[in-house]
């Protein structure tokens, strides 16, 4: 049980190490984007960040902001308690998942079902 909880502490600082680069990445590529009329001192809310970034007309600006969501998602999920649990039918996500990706949100099976609801639309 040690281990498992070792596993799952590395992989939430790599989360945050991520978070912390992706989310000064992104605040970086606004401010080229807007020519320097935004400062990265304005984007204290990550919310606000994100949604700006997901706007853009940049495809990397928005790939980062989606990036930085699926991280502070992880986050918020490991300070309730849910980090590791599937975010649709919350059953464990295995640690080997987590490593590849550790801001996974969902286990096999719903990420299937989830990509291919995408796919139909």
């Amino acid at each position: 049980m040690k281990i498992i909880a070792a596993r799952q502490d590395a992989l939430v600082e790599r989360i945050e190490g991520e978070f912390a680069h992706k989310r000064q990445q992104l605040e970086h590529q606004l401010v080229r984007e807007c020519e320097g009329t935004l400062s990265p001192k304005q984007f204290a809310d990550t919310e606000e960040l994100i949604l700006l970034g997901q706007h853009s007309l940049n495809s990397h600006t928005r790939e980062l902001a989606l990036r930085v969501e699926r991280l502070d998602a992880a986050m918020c999920a490991r300070r309730i308690g849910m980090y590791g649990l599937c975010a649709d039918c919350e059953e464990t996500i295995p640690l080997y998942d987590l490593e590849i990706d550790p801001a996974e949100p969902r286990c096999f099976e719903c990420r299937c079902k989830h990509l291919h609801n995408e796919m139909q639309w």
